[in-house]
């Protein structure tokens, strides 16, 4: 390890065309972009407890070094940077961040493989975030209601929730799918270690066609009711953009029958409970609502 404030993951690929010490350029920046992605998104959830797309400015970086002329393994250093971006995590040390970005790899790698070994990998994640109350318990209690969130959203997927464990698959779908681009194209086998720790993830055809076969299913759905505020409204689209509650920090379009009879709660940026089919994206985002009944939340009616 170069310095306190990098971890260092070795990857190495082998058989095929990694024999002549060849790769496609374009399925290993695929691999390294999956990778990186997959760790952004992974230090957001701790630090903020939420399951979303990192911002475009990642409190990490992850960089290529130390290639050798004729070395099929190589070095993919992440490093922690610009700590004063973090939340909860401020307040950790590196080396507990760093355990976690490997845990959480691991943990997603073999649940997208389909291996029961994945609830483990997620308690050592969430033994970051024990250790982090512990630091910040006497701080402000919006971040102590973010580790508290954090443990909620994971114990979840640990304790075998469906629907927490289907969110989490199809945000991280495809950046899984990224990372073992080369496995079957250029090599036989990928192989991730931790550092020079004797811990590593290993990555064969099947199991990077089981993850490729995820990232192809189509995006999740359910039909729910729930308290929405309303933003505006298009005419010509036929639709409404609305404040959910899940993602509080953007707009989100709402498909209705006669957009005209939302005008006084566009007007009045008002809320309505609403029946809708509620459509994610693969990351886990929400695409769209389809609302099909609304009406004024119980607690705004006149009594």
């Amino acid at each position: 390890m170069e310095n306190d404030s990098e971890s260092r993951i070795l990857v190495r690929y082998h058989g095929t065309d990694t024999n002549d010490h060849k790769l496609n350029l374009k399925h290993l920046g695929e691999s390294f972009v999956g990778i990186y992605r997959l760790c952004s998104i992974g230090l957001v959830l701790v630090d903020t407890g939420q399951l979303s797309k990192p911002k475009s400015k990642s409190p990490i970086i992850t960089r290529v070094a130390n290639i050798r002329a004729g070395s099929v393994e190589i070095d993919i250093i992440v490093s922690i940077t610009g700590l004063g971006v973090f939340k909860i995590l401020s307040d950790v040390p590196i080396s507990e961040i760093h355990t976690c970005v490997w845990y959480w790899l691991k943990g997603v790698f073999y649940m997208h493989s389909g291996k029961k070994e994945y609830t483990e990998c997620f308690i050592r994640a969430l033994d970051t975030a024990d250790h982090a109350i512990d630091l910040v318990e006497k701080v402000e209690d919006n971040r102590h209601k973010e580790i508290v969130q954090l443990q909620h959203t994971l114990k979840q997927v640990i304790e075998g929730d469906t629907k927490a464990t289907k969110h989490l698959l199809h945000a991280t779908s495809n950046p899984a799918r990224d990372s073992v681009s080369p496995v079957g194209n250029d090599c036989d086998q990928m192989q991730l270690r931790n550092g020079e720790e004797d811990d590593e993830i290993q990555i064969d055809g099947e199991l990077a066609s089981t993850i490729r076969s995820r990232a192809k299913t189509k995006a999740l759905e359910k039909t729910e009711e729930v308290t929405v505020r309303v933003d505006g409204f298009s005419h010509s689209k036929q639709q409404l953009t609305v404040i959910h509650p899940q993602e509080p920090n953007r707009s989100v379009p709402a498909i209705v029958d006669d957009p005209s009879s939302y005008l006084d709660a566009a007007v009045n940026n008002s809320s309505l409970t609403v029946k809708c089919k509620t459509i994610f994206r693969r990351d886990g985002m929400i695409d769209k609502l389809y609302i099909s009944e609304s009406r004024i939340p119980d607690n705004e009616n006149p009594s």
